[in-house]
């Protein structure tokens, strides 16, 4: 379920954002917050800081000028937490010479910042870019922490907005050498059929589940366990940011791009 919110102050509409992006436990999944410009959206990730504890994730959609604010779902968990403990397999299968001192720590819910050396408006505060899923970063001996490859997770409408964000962190981040997204897309839920609706409303007035019988070719009846599913169609996109170039997530050139489809 998704919520339009609008708000005709700006400076109000900001403080709402933010209450929501600390404190909105309640209420549907994603909001969404038309009209609001990208120096808001600055203003917001600055506002928030690197705040672990956040209720809501927020991201970004620059040509709709709409800031969806995401609780975590379960479907976001299901991914997340095989996905880390997967890189994390693979990363220490690396052999790191040791006195290289450095290490690919994984993070999630941390704030991606630009670079201090980045042609961004002059601020005293750190130029917040934005907070990835899972992020795959670089930590070297001087506790310089710098990001590499961030993972971004969407569902439904919320797609376009990830795309935004994790185009933002590769253009306003040199160090981003690679992005995932991972869409997931769920059909509608299947309907019980009209006639089973008839027969389960009369067995269930005799407190029989009709989820538990099923009718044999003899007339008898045995057990059933049936389970109305959602169809899922993941889709997982990579990037990767050519020698010297742009990273472009508009860019299907193979060298540089690859998608797989799972249907679930």
């Amino acid at each position: 379920m998704i919520l339009s919110i609008y708000l005709p102050i700006f400076a109000g509409l900001c403080e709402l954002i933010i209450s929501r992006i600390w404190n909105g436990g309640d209420g549907p999944e994603v909001e969404v917050f038309p009209n609001v410009s990208e120096e808001e959206y600055d203003y917001i990730l600055n506002a928030i800081g690197c705040d672990d504890n956040l209720v809501r994730k927020p991201s970004y959609n620059p040509n709709l000028k709409q800031l969806a604010a995401t609780l975590p779902s379960p479907i976001h968990e299901a991914i997340l937490v095989p996905l880390h403990t997967a890189m994390g397999i693979v990363i220490d299968s690396f052999t790191i010479p040791d006195n290289y001192d450095i290490s690919l720590p994984i993070h999630t819910a941390r704030m991606l910042d630009a670079p201090a050396t980045a042609d961004l408006p002059p601020s005293d505060q750190s130029y917040h870019l934005g907070i990835p899923n899972m992020l795959l970063t670089l930590q070297t001996c001087n506790a310089d922490i710098l990001p590499f490859w961030p993972f971004e997770i969407s569902v439904s409408q919320s797609s376009e907005a990830a795309i935004a964000k994790l185009q933002r962190f590769g253009d306003q981040n040199d160090n981003v050498l690679a992005v995932t997204h991972i869409h997931i897309a769920e059909a509608q839920k299947h309907m019980l059929p009209t006639y089973e609706w008839a027969v389960e409303k009369g067995l269930d007035k005799r407190g029989v589940q009709m989820r538990e019988l099923t009718c044999l070719e003899d007339g008898r009846f045995t057990s059933l366990s049936h389970t109305w599913c959602h169809p899922v169609t993941v889709t997982i996109s990579t990037w990767i940011r050519p020698p010297g170039g742009r990273l472009d997530l508009k860019s299907r050139n193979s060298r540089h791009h690859a998608t797989a489809i799972c249907v679930l």
